[in-house]
């Protein structure tokens, strides 16, 4: 029995210590990037977000652009721009062959996913397209994608050229277009509270820049107007335990991260000094760390920085492109071979013990009964 409970427990152990390998070494989550190297095109990585564990996703040469989790961290999308037109793919993030989903894309949507990863939404010519199951449907003409609803029944869109509105949500299944905010107002992407009750949206105008939050049908509209040096914003992003808005001011030639609390209270500027450009800003899923790509020299790296600006760490490095990242959903860990590998092994050697001290001891007490 001692050596049933000793060689279980050392198991555990060793089980517990390869898990975290599995997980990254404790990281937060995965990150997949676009590594543009010059003399194979570009290639997707995967990158925990301490930036260790680099490894390639997709084959050499394929031009992989724009990469988008699915929800449920099964898949990555992206765009294929070796090709004319270009084509649309996903991958298992372990590798594997990627799969045509579209032979025809411009652009895929700021959040091209569906809620349940059923859907995704992109632009061909003057069309936005939702594609599902490999069957697309004109979803509406002169428009790109600002996101889905959390319910997945309506997708907010932004027009292609100046007109009187400036953001609309249209019905998936019937239509319907509603207005949501219009001329002259400018405005950003739009991002979810964690409840899905209201959104967040950047609205510039003549008044200046200013976060604007809405319910989903536009109305209960709140705004408050931020004091900035330029009165520019974007990669409006709402924290997952929902305590800051960060996003991105954009300066003359420069760019600076702010954070806000909701209620409008504690503007910070994150950054000490401004870059020469920061974009595409994502948080964390568990909001410690903002992820973004900024500029080192004449290539573009990625970087991420404390919630409260502490501490900015280089994640990717060398003499090419690294950029237009995601961050993998939390859901995603649960892909990774290594997790299946050791639990099953795991769990045989612990079985195979518990089986034989069992009949050790079964034929301990048969031989006592016959002696």
């Amino acid at each position: 029995m001692k050596l049933f409970l000793g060689t279980t427990a050392l198991v555990l152990v060793i089980l517990a210590g390869l898990l975290t390998l599995a997980r990254g070494n404790g990281s937060n989550g995965w990150i997949v990037y676009s590594s543009n190297h010059p003399d194979v095109g570009a290639d997707l990585m995967l990158m925990t977000d301490d930036g260790q564990n680099h490894r390639r996703v997709t084959p050499d040469g394929v031009c992989a652009f724009d990469p988008h989790w699915s929800p449920n961290g099964q898949w990555i999308a992206y765009i294929n721009a070796c090709t004319r037109p270009q084509l649309l793919y996903r991958v298992r993030p372990g590798g594997g062959t990627p799969q045509v989903m579209s032979w025809e894309v411009n652009r895929t949507a700021d959040v091209p996913w569906s809620p349940d990863g059923r859907k995704f939404l992109y632009t061909f010519g003057p069309n936005l397209i939702i594609w599902e199951n490999f069957r697309q449907q004109n979803l509406l003409r002169e428009h790109f994608s600002a996101g889905w609803s959390p319910d997945g029944e309506w997708v907010y869109a932004k027009p292609v050229l100046a007109g009187d509105d400036k953001l609309v949500r249209v019905h998936v299944e019937t239509g319907e277009i509603d207005p949501i905010i219009s001329y002259p107002s400018d405005v950003t992407n739009i991002s979810w509270s964690p409840d899905g009750a209201r959104f967040v949206v950047g609205v510039m105008d003549f008044v200046g820049a200013s976060l604007t939050f809405m319910s989903p049908d536009g109305s209960d509209t709140e705004s408050i107007l931020l004091d900035l040096p330029t009165p520019i914003i974007n990669y409006v992003v709402w924290s997952p335990d929902g305590e800051w808005i960060a996003f991105v001011q954009l300066d003359t030639g420069n760019s600076n991260i702010y954070r806000i609390r909701p209620d409008g209270s504690d503007l910070q500027r994150l950054n000490d000094a401004p870059s020469q450009y920061y974009t595409n800003l994502q948080w964390s899923p568990n909001s410690d760390w903002l992820l973004f790509q900024g500029r080192v020299g004449e290539q573009w790296q990625l970087f991420r920085m404390r919630a409260d600006g502490s501490s900015i760490e280089q994640l990717t490095s060398g003499p090419y492109d690294n950029y237009e990242h995601d961050y993998a959903p939390i859901a995603s860990r649960e892909w990774h071979p290594l997790w299946v590998l050791v639990a099953t092994a795991g769990l045989a050697i612990i079985a195979t013990i518990f089986s034989r001290v069992s009949a050790q001891r079964n034929f301990i007490a048969e031989d006592f009964r016959h002696s």
